[in-house]
């Protein structure tokens, strides 16, 4: 439904071990403070993503 968030996803911690990786965690944190899950669930909404650059 619009304007809900979907739920946590839980992974078995095997792949988990993925996020141990440095660039993967510097990757994590800039998606993060540039609110990139935001953007990309209000563009799967919306049903185009339009990128600039």
């Amino acid at each position: 439904m619009p304007g809900e968030r979907q739920e946590e996803l839980s992974i078995a911690s095997s792949v988990v071990g993925a996020l141990d990786n440095p660039f993967y965690a510097a990757l994590d944190k800039l998606l993060r403070k540039s609110g990139f899950d935001e953007f990309a669930e209000k563009a799967c909404r919306v049903g185009t993503v339009r990128f600039s650059v």
